[in-house]
């Protein structure tokens, strides 16, 4: 694999990158919350063969004259099902070939139909991206030559791949029926992206870099660290109003609160040593339920709402699985449970809407019925695990 390329991780405090090189204890540029981070062991070469024996020299060939005709066809029969594994091992070669890319299998079932790179990275991005007016997932893809790519959110089908126009691993901010796009720290312009194609429409420069935003209907409002504020369109960049969007909040921050009809849900730390994991949901300030998930540790968890439901994800402190929970909108009782292993147990990810729920964790992603629990379907980087 040769020496490992720089890649996108995230403060575990308030979500800056942390771009590494090799793994260790780093401070963030930003909060200086001191973040542990490992990096995926590259693939070991093969041990080298052993010398041939000595084998003395053939005599010397006798003339037999042509080879006789064929009597026929001859048939060779292949399996019909072939295991993710052995379509991942065959990866190997092309991979370390391309110079060391991290490319991943969308699975459905047991067929492995599409092979893209991930970045990884970043916050889940939703939108729609095939045009049916449900909201699918983007994903920021192929590290160093990024691009995006539109996924739709129940089958995993790629919808469109987009290159980008710089080799930095770009924000998504999506919202207002419309993406936007800044780079990972030169943040001091911002683009429009178009959904249908991930083709960029315009791009806006700002004053300062940008520090917080807000989404109103088809508008979207831009703060920047210097406090001046820029609301644009979301389909042109022209200057708007946007006065049904909410003030702005950070593009850093940890998990934000999310709506459960009239209740507002958040994640709470409990207890005291290592940060445990609670929930707790509230109407008008005054706390309606709490939710007890001590086994999870506090910090990398996320949650998200749907229709059915509230549901959490987090990492288990003992087994470093990760395990989403369904709770129950208006009581908080648990309804449903899922245990997935992961390659890194740092953080998860949580987006989605009624439709589909997403956890992303360090080159992997998966895809979830928001009601069941079931997976959809599931993508991973080349050394790994389901």
């Amino acid at each position: 694999m040769g020496a490992r390329s720089a890649l996108l991780y995230t403060c575990s405090n308030c979500g800056t990158p942390l771009p590494l090189t090799k793994p260790g204890v780093v401070a963030c540029p930003r909060c200086n919350a001191d973040n542990f981070v490992t990096l995926p062991e590259p693939q070991a070469a093969p041990p080298a063969a052993p010398p041939a024996p000595f084998v003395p020299a053939p005599p010397a060939p006798v003339d037999w004259g042509p080879p006789p005709a064929p009597v026929g066809p001859i048939s060779i029969s292949t399996p019909k099902k072939s295991s993710a594994g052995c379509v991942v091992i065959a990866l190997l070669g092309l991979v370390a070939a391309a110079g060391g890319a991290a490319y991943f299998l969308i699975h459905r079932g047991e067929k492995a139909e599409e092979i893209v790179s991930w970045a990884g990275g970043g916050k889940l991005c939703l939108a729609d991206v095939d045009g049916d007016g449900n909201e699918d997932l983007v994903g920021q893809a192929g590290f160093p030559d990024m691009h995006l790519v539109g996924i739709e959110a129940r089958s995993g089908k790629i919808v469109w791949r987009q290159k980008l126009e710089t080799s930095e691993s770009p924000q998504l901010y999506c919202g207002g029926g419309g993406i936007l796009s800044s780079g990972a720290f030169d943040m001091v312009s911002i683009q429009g992206i178009d959904p249908k194609t991930g083709k960029k429409k315009w791009t806006v420069s700002l004053s300062d870099k940008l520090d917080k935003i807000a989404f109103g209907k088809g508008c979207a409002v831009l703060e920047t660290i210097d406090k001046k504020r820029k609301a644009i369109d979301m389909s042109s960049g022209a200057a708007t109003d946007c006065k049904d969007a909410s003030p702005p909040s950070p593009i850093y921050s940890g998990p934000v609160p999310v709506r459960a009809g009239d209740l507002e849900v958040s994640l709470v730390s409990k207890g005291e040593g290592t940060p445990k994991l609670g929930v707790r949901a509230t109407k008008a300030g005054k706390t309606v339920w709490e939710a007890d998930l001590a086994a999870l540790g506090f910090d990398g968890a996320s949650l998200v709402s749907t229709e059915h439901g509230i549901v959490v994800g987090g990492i288990d402190r003992g087994s470093k699985e990760m395990v989403l929970t369904l709770l129950d909108r208006a009581s908080g009782s648990a309804l449903k449970s899922k245990r997935e292993k992961v390659h890194d147990s740092s953080s998860v990810t949580l987006g989605g809407n009624d439709r589909a729920v997403f956890a992303a964790t360090f080159g992997q992603i998966r895809a979830y019925d928001p009601k069941s629990l079931d997976q959809l379907w599931w993508g991973g980087t080349f050394w790994q695990d389901h």
